[in-house]
């Protein structure tokens, strides 16, 4: 089931604690339990996006033992609806992908229409390596939302191993986005990937687009245990860089070189954190200093909250994580916001129940 606003929040602090809780418990009335809009089921990800150009955004989730769900704010009714209806004549049917165990989705504009495309990551119970399904990626097409990868021109890019993470980067500044895939990869079986449209190839006019995986010549083709992703203008003025918390290897952080390639300096810079398991990541500037910071849990290791700082060239992050902050848990995703509207930053760690309850925190 879905749940809009977690109850077990934990609000931590350094000094004091506030009294009246930040948030309010809506999901009984904007999105209640019921089998069409919000089944009992594995949910792992979100996306927001505006899948019918109406103005108003949708929520897309990615279901893992259950259908994928659009949900539509309904004005009449005050309430979150499912419109990915299992009704095959319905444009939003093949979203639902009954099939696929989703545990990541993401939506941007990969053809430059001005229209975002959607895309589910997939694992079907694979742990490394070799998936058993593919990764799909949805494009409102023909008056209905069609999976690209199932082209037959595109059966050849599509990722057929266990990612993690997926993360949509315009890696060239030319507004069509590539999309980054986290692979966990089992020896030399399963590198990260960055897939896009092939722009000589295609025809999105026509309904064309022809993909290519270019990972290797954007140099981001990487053998390890992907697990979180985050892009930005990290160390670039502009352009997207990429960072990638891993599992059991160092984490990586591409530094875009101004033509699309990318050089890993996350060594460099004191961000590589070799002997940790990193999950989820967020980028924010949280000492207003201009300039992208990092914060990322750790699987059942210290989480880390690294400032930048250090002139163009000699860049360094620095870990600024207090105890209660830095302390380990079974950490899944990371996100920071300005929770309550005060102008300043708050980082939500979300928690999974491992080897016992874990209750998720919430720092200020």
């Amino acid at each position: 089931m879905l749940v809009l606003c977690l109850l077990s929040l934990v609000w931590l602090s350094e000094g004091s604690q506030r009294s009246e809780p930040m948030f309010t418990a809506v999901t009984h009335r904007l999105l209640p339990p019921d089998y069409d809009n919000n089944p009992t089921q594995l949910n792992y990800g979100v996306a927001i996006t505006d899948l019918d150009a109406d103005g108003d955004f949708e929520i897309v989730v990615a279901g893992y033992n259950g259908p994928n769900l659009v949900l539509k704010y309904d004005k009449a009714h005050g309430r979150l609806v499912n419109v990915a209806e299992d009704e095959p004549g319905s444009p939003y049917y093949a979203l639902r992908d009954r099939q696929g165990n989703a545990i990541g989705v993401t939506a941007c504009d990969i053809d430059g229409d001005g229209h975002e495309e959607i895309y589910f990551l997939n694992t079907n119970n694979a742990f490394s390596g070799m998936a058993t399904y593919t990764d799909k990626l949805f494009k409102l097409r023909n008056g209905r939302w069609e999976d690209l990868l199932s082209d037959e021109v595109n059966r050849d890019v599509a990722s057929r191993f266990a990612g993690r993470s997926v993360a949509c980067v315009d890696r060239t500044g030319s507004g069509r986005y590539s999309i980054y895939i986290a692979n966990y990869a089992s020896g030399n079986v399963g590198p990260h990937a960055l897939i896009e449209m092939d722009v000589a190839a295609s025809d999105p006019a026509r309904g064309i687009v022809v993909l290519v995986d270019v990972a290797v010549q954007a140099g981001v083709s990487k053998y390890t245990g992907g697990r979180g992703v985050a892009v930005g203008p990290i160390l670039s003025d502009s352009a997207s860089d990429i960072f990638c918390g891993n599992e059991n290897s160092p984490n990586f952080l591409f530094h875009n070189q101004g033509d699309g390639t990318y050089r890993d300096v996350a060594a460099a810079v004191g961000l590589d954190d070799p002997y940790q398991h990193g999950r989820g990541v967020a980028l924010a500037d949280f000492n207003r200093d201009g300039r992208l910071d990092i914060v990322y849990g750790n699987w059942n290791g210290p989480h880390r909250l690294y400032l930048q700082s250090g002139a163009p060239g000699r860049v360094r992050f620095r870990d600024i994580a207090t105890p209660k902050f830095s302390m380990p848990s079974p950490v899944r995703t990371v996100i920071t916001a300005d929770f309550d509207n005060d102008q300043e930053l708050e980082v939500f760690f979300n928690n999974i129940a491992y080897r016992g309850s874990s209750a998720n925190r919430l720092f200020r």
